[in-house]
């Protein structure tokens, strides 16, 4: 389950990893892997460059396939404490939450050839929402920048335009790969229920009364959490970090560019 932050993985993931079905779940474990990943010598190490392929060898590739080793030393690749959410004893489905390395969706697709979500959401608001969280100050995308523009600065508006060239990636990665189910943040806060319950059938988990009691639970404001919010008025929400007369200019930007 891969997404730029800020757009929804969290609530999604968290919802469907409440299913019945016997389950491993991480969440964004990249970060914390060991050995290290280092894709970037600036600020985001784990953001790779654009690929097509990766190695059966590749750093990344061992990342995500020691996550299917029934019983691997989660010590010592460092991936146990609070990325490792759930570790049902004898899990069928291991379900991954990530937002970071998603220039090689396309070839991490290809190497494990499994049931996918990508999520997107609007650049402006997933911007809005990172800078918001992080004080005005975040390292999140400007390796990508820098990986997809060949130049980086820490300007609302590149950061903006990275977070839309890669919503166009997954979009368009979602359009030619048939075991990828694609999510607009939007439509699931528009319509969580019925998208929720097709994204668990999509993946072959079971969706039952108590996941959807989880959902509706999620769906009660609390304060300072990613997953407890009125999901009714989050996808028109307004905006905390960017005005709205500014945003209303990136928005027209960000049209005219397409």
């Amino acid at each position: 389950m891969l997404g730029v932050g800020r757009s929804g993985t969290t609530w999604l993931s968290t919802v469907l990893s409440k299913t019945p079905t016997p389950l491993r779940f991480v969440s964004e474990h990249l970060y914390k892997y060991r050995p290290v990943l280092k894709f970037s010598n600036h600020y985001e190490r784990t953001a790779i460059p654009y690929t097509q392929y990766l190695g059966y060898n590749h750093p990344l590739v061992n990342a995500y396939r020691t996550l299917l080793i029934k019983e691997p030393d989660f010590n010592r690749h460092n991936i146990l404490q609070d990325t490792l959410l759930r570790n049902d004893q004898n899990w069928e489905y291991c379900l991954v939450k990530e937002v970071h390395s998603l220039l090689a969706t396309e070839a991490l697709l290809d190497m494990f050839n499994c049931k996918s979500v990508l999520i997107v959401r609007d650049p402006v608001y997933c911007v809005d929402s990172l800078l918001y969280r992080d004080g005005g100050s975040s390292s999140y995308l400007l390796a990508e920048e820098n990986h997809i523009f060949g130049k980086t600065n820490t300007s609302i508006e590149l950061r903006i335009k990275t977070a839309q060239y890669l919503n166009d990636m997954l979009k368009d990665i979602a359009n030619r790969y048939s075991s990828v189910f694609l999510v607009e943040y939007e439509k699931l806060c528009n319509n969580p229920f019925h998208i929720f319950g097709a994204v668990a059938e999509h993946l072959g988990l079971e969706w039952s009364n108590s996941c959807a009691e989880f959902l509706k639970e999620t769906m009660q404001y609390r304060v300072d959490s990613t997953v407890y919010r009125d999901t009714r008025i989050q996808a028109n929400r307004p905006l905390k970090y960017i005005s709205r007369r500014r945003a209303r200019t990136l928005w027209q930007n960000l049209r005219y560019s397409e």
